[in-house]
């Protein structure tokens, strides 16, 4: 008789997004979540796992939406707080972003 029994931790992938001199943007930020929000497994059976996959497709639109539009929020804020404290062309800067 054989036992096996696996006590330690199981690691999946680790994927890096890398950016230079900017901070990411939405569709960075959308392939980053959709795998934690949304998992298909490789045992899915091809039905399933094409429904689950156009499921998928429609959430990253919500979410890449989404995301495009905090940071426009942002930059408006940002553009404000400079436009508010006497710094135009800061503001202009970020405006143009």
């Amino acid at each position: 008789m054989s036992l096996s029994v696996n006590t330690g931790p199981e690691l999946g992938t680790v994927e890096t997004i890398v950016t230079s001199g900017r901070g990411l943007n939405p569709d960075e930020l959308t392939k980053m979540i959709m795998p934690k929000l949304i998992y298909i497994g490789p045992e899915v059976p091809a039905d399933i796992r094409a429904a689950a996959i156009e499921h998928q497709d429609r959430m990253a639109a919500l979410v890449r939406h989404y995301f495009a539009q905090a940071q426009k929020c942002q930059n408006t804020t940002i553009y404000n707080v400079l436009k508010n404290a006497g710094h135009d062309a800061a503001a202009d800067l970020v405006k143009g972003l």
